[in-house]
């Protein structure tokens, strides 16, 4: 007992003298050292801004005319070192990204810039924004996009759309693609307006006629999808499959409903064989797809596990 007492002490003693040890040492260093200085670290944490202020980006645009891009001079004396020259130098790209050689950047349209768009765009077509842009010298292709948009929403017609408006649009759209800014200009309603259009045809809840159509479309082509899409000119083919799957009972060679007895019997091998592989499964069934394998899987695992907890 007198010896563990010992050994003890002498432990707590050594553990003692290694931290008087490490306090002396750090406290030296942080006398000696001049980085783990207060006001160095003070500063360094008022320098962990992230967004810029307008007064702040209005400042560096001054800052800039005057003194050029000597961003180390712009930190210290302009924003008192609250902004690294890096952080300055990133903010200046990211301002002027879209401008080599301008120094204005405007958000603002005016009307003669407007006048100057709608001429160009006459001239130049829908679309060419590079081209117009060098008419423009403060604004970029992005924003003459977003403006033309705005412009052509403001004059287009708004109101219900016709049949005759339907073909058209699908008719534009086999032929060219989903360019909905150029179809504005034909069909005279805005972009947004048109893909709107666009998706409400494609995506529309299917009719009991439509479904008997599909069911009859796959008893004489089976799944080729190619084939059958051609009878959904106004449906997308995802649209189409996708609606196929959640519905087992278009196929008419699924059954729906409750399983019989060879079917169980079919399932039951297939589970041995292939486990839970269920399009395997579906496909040595034959008669049920591979949802409705897995929903009767899981309905079997849940009965017996009621009737041992039973």
């Amino acid at each position: 007992m007198f010896r563990f007492t010992s050994f003890i002490k002498f432990h707590s003693f050594k553990c003692n003298g290694y931290v008087r040890n490490f306090q002396s040492t750090s406290r030296n260093i942080l006398t000696t050292n001049p980085i783990f200085e207060p006001v160095d670290l003070i500063q360094s944490k008022f320098q962990l801004k992230t967004k810029y202020s307008k007064e702040e980006i209005r400042l560096l645009n001054d800052a800039v005319k005057e003194h050029g891009k000597s961003w180390e001079l712009i930190s210290e004396h302009c924003f008192f070192s609250t902004r690294t020259p890096r952080s300055l130098l990133i903010k200046w790209n990211d301002l002027n990204k879209s401008f080599k050689d301008k120094e204005i950047y405007t958000k603002e349209w005016t009307e003669e810039e407007d006048n100057i768009l709608l001429e160009k765009i006459i001239e130049f077509g829908v679309g060419d924004w590079s081209k117009i842009s060098e008419y423009l010298h403060t604004k970029d292709r992005k924003q003459i996009c977003k403006r033309y948009i705005r412009l052509s929403a403001k004059s287009s017609q708004k109101g219900e759309w016709t049949i005759e408006e339907d073909h058209h649009l699908f008719d534009l759209v086999a032929k060219f693609g989903k360019q909905w800014i150029t179809f504005s200009q034909m069909l005279d309603r805005p972009c947004y307006n048109i893909s709107y259009r666009y998706f409400l045809l494609t995506n529309s809840s299917w009719t009991h006629d439509a479904n008997i159509k599909l069911r009859n479309a796959i008893l004489n082509h089976g799944e080729n999808w190619f084939e059958i899409s051609k009878l959904f000119p106004n449906r997308k083919l995802n649209n189409i499959k996708l609606h196929y799957k959640k519905h087992p009972k278009l196929n008419p060679l699924i059954n729906v409903g409750k399983w019989k007895a060879f079917e169980i019997e079919r399932f039951e091998i297939a589970v041995n064989r292939f486990g839970k592989i269920w399009k395997k499964v579906a496909k040595y069934v034959e008669t049920r797809t591979p949802l409705q394998c897995y929903t009767h899987w899981n309905y079997l695992t849940k009965k017996s596990y009621n009737i041992k907890s039973y």
